[in-house]
Parts: C-alpha cells; structure tokens; sequence
C-alpha cells in the first residue's frame, strides 16, 4: 500500500515539475502572448474599445462605424488614424454603386486583417492592392469591406445586403482560421448572426438580443501554457474539423459554396486570401498548424475557386517584421504589402482576373 502511495504522489509531482517547466519554458523559448478581445456583456452593447469605431446593426451583428475619424492606439504597437465613408467602408473616398468605366472594381471581404487593424488606411492590404495594380498599369479600385471581428457568416450576410451593390469585377475574400470557429457561434464579441445547417441547407438564425456568457477563466490571464494549449485547440478548430466531420468545417464549407456561388452569378470572378496568424509563422511548433492550411486550401479548391495561400510568402518573409508588436497577431504595414504585392502579381499573372467589364 506504501509503495503503491509512494508511486502515486511521485507520479503527481513529476506531473507538477512537468507543467512548471513548461511553463518556464513557453515564457523564455516561445511564448505568444496575446492581447485578447473584450468578452463584452453578453448583450448588443459592443465592448468599449470596439464601440469606438463599430456599431450594433440588427442583421449583422455589428458594422464599422460610418463617417469616422478617430485615432486608434495600444502601448507599444500602434497609433493609427482609422477613418471611413458614409457607407461604412474604411477610405476617406466614396464609392458609387456604378463602377468607373474602364477600371477594374474588386471589393475586398474579411475580418480586421482586411481592416487593417494596427496600420493606416493607406497601408491596408486592400491599399497596397491598388497600389501595386495601379504601378503595373492596371486601371483599379479596391474597397475595403472588411469589418473586426466577422465571421464568413456575416461576411456573407454583407455581401448580400451590400457589397454585391458595387457591381465588382473581382471580390477577394480574406480568410483567417480563427473564421471557422466564429461561423459556429452566436456570440464573438457581441452577439452576432449565425447559420445552422441540415444536411447541405443552411437556415439564419438572427443574432440574439442577450447571450449568456461564460465566466472568465482567471488561467487564461495569467497561464502561458494555458493558452498556448487552448490556442491550439482554437487555430485548429478541435482537429476532427480538418478530417470534415466538424459541424464548424461543415458550415465553413457551406458559407463559401454559397458565397463563391452568388458572387459568380453577380457575374463576379471570387478569390480566396489564406492570411495566416503570427502563430503559424513564427511559433517553433508551427507546423502543427500547417494542417489548417492544407486542409483549407484543399476545401476550396474542391469548391472550384481560386485560393492564394499567403503563408508561403510570410515565411520566406522576415516573420518578426510581418506583424505588429505586443499584439494578438494582426499584420504589420510590411505584412499588409507583401499581401498586397502577392494578390496584384497573382491577378496580373491571371489575365481573366485582371480584365473589366
């Protein structure tokens, strides 16, 4: 019986030193510590630092702030200008509905990587799309749609309430994996419009007007560990989704076959932008993360629309230099133009994206 104890609380402290030592070690070798998103309240009322340039908007969820100019900042990262137009999308020009003869329109979706968290208006990757078309001679337009914080859900949403308006030529769908996991949720950062699905159909189901949240987990704040294993669980959206037997990849690929489906039948050509996060560039244990990438790649392609993968680019890059500071992973303004220098030579490289109607 002694040695039975013996055994057991020998097994109990290797377990301890185990878990101290990986802790120390994740604080000194590879840690990413992360900035995370206020919970907010659980109602429509948006967290302070997101009500400051978004507002609550019954069929999205919420949408960015219209007419805004506000300066944005985080200690040690960033202090950025964030300005946007009567409509809500982020430039200082407006946009009529009409395209410019002549010029090719692309109308660019996503989540605060297509924002432009962290960087100036001009120094978003949609910005550094027009720059880079508009230096290789291509007449172009890009808008930035991109709104913090949407899922492919409200992007979708957005799409058919407003951005299939503008008439594009091209919309460039950025897609970052934390996506997967938001599209089968209710609640982000304030209630929010989500899809349920039966077989291949799919049914909108309104964002709430109160959630229940959680409590707050005090090891999140204070455990690298922690997060690291919960973020890991995160990125790769609970494994099984990769292998297509989770409900969060099955919705994700439903959003898209939808979305890719009504953009081409907008006459619209549809590219999808893999952004990858900080942690799938510069973590040494990053190849765990690589099977997101394929597998996604993979799920649309299967779809029969045209993918660009960005994290090849990011880790020929400078990684460190790739993303902002002191912050959750978001790109930096040298990050922002390799995405925007990767997309225009792909379009330039594919004639058919490249032409206006």
């Amino acid at each position: 019986m002694d040695g039975a104890r013996g055994k057991l609380v020998l097994l109990c402290a290797s377990v301890l030193v185990a878990l101290v030592l990986s802790e120390g070690a994740l604080r000194i070798l590879d840690p990413y510590p992360e900035v995370s998103h206020e919970r907010g309240s659980g109602t429509s009322e948006l967290p302070p630092r997101d009500a400051t340039y978004a507002i609550p908007d019954d069929r999205l969820g919420w949408k960015l702030r219209p007419d805004m100019n506000l300066r944005l900042s985080l200690a040690d990262s960033y202090d950025v200008t964030i300005t946007s137009n009567s409509k809500g999308i982020r430039d200082r020009r407006e946009f009529s509905y009409t395209k410019p003869p002549g010029t090719l329109r692309i109308l660019a979706l996503g989540d605060s990587f297509t924002f432009g968290t962290g960087v100036e208006n001009d120094e978003t990757w949609p910005a550094r799309l027009e720059f880079h078309l508009r230096e290789a001679g291509t007449v172009a337009e890009v808008i930035n749609a991109g709104v913090g914080a949407y899922g492919t859900d409200q992007t979708y949403l957005y799409y058919l309430a407003e951005g299939a308006k503008y008439g594009a030529d091209l919309v460039v769908i950025g897609y970052c994996p934390c996506h997967m996991r938001r599209n089968a949720t209710g609640f982000f950062i304030a209630p929010k419009p989500r899809f349920v699905r039966t077989e291949q159909t799919l049914t909108l189901v309104p964002p709430a007007a109160t959630v229940s949240l959680p409590a707050a987990n005090p090891l999140a704040a204070r455990s690298y560990l922690y997060r690291y294993v919960n973020h890991a669980f995160d990125t790769l959206a609970i494994v099984p989704s990769y292998f297509s037997i989770g409900e969060a990849y099955r919705i994700t690929a439903l959003l898209y076959e939808n979305l890719a489906r009504d953009i081409q039948a907008d006459d619209s050509r549809v590219i999808v932008a893999y952004v990858p996060r900080k942690q799938e560039i510069t973590s040494r244990w990053s190849f765990m993360l690589r099977k997101h990438e394929r597998a996604f790649s993979a799920l649309i392609t299967g779809l029969g629309v045209d993918i660009v993968d960005l994290a090849p680019e990011f880790r020929r890059g400078n990684g460190p230099s790739l993303f902002l500071r002191n912050e959750m992973g978001h790109v930096s303004k040298v990050g922002n133009d390799l995405i925007g220098l990767t997309l225009a030579r792909h379009i330039i490289a594919h004639r058919s994206l490249a032409s206006s109607r």
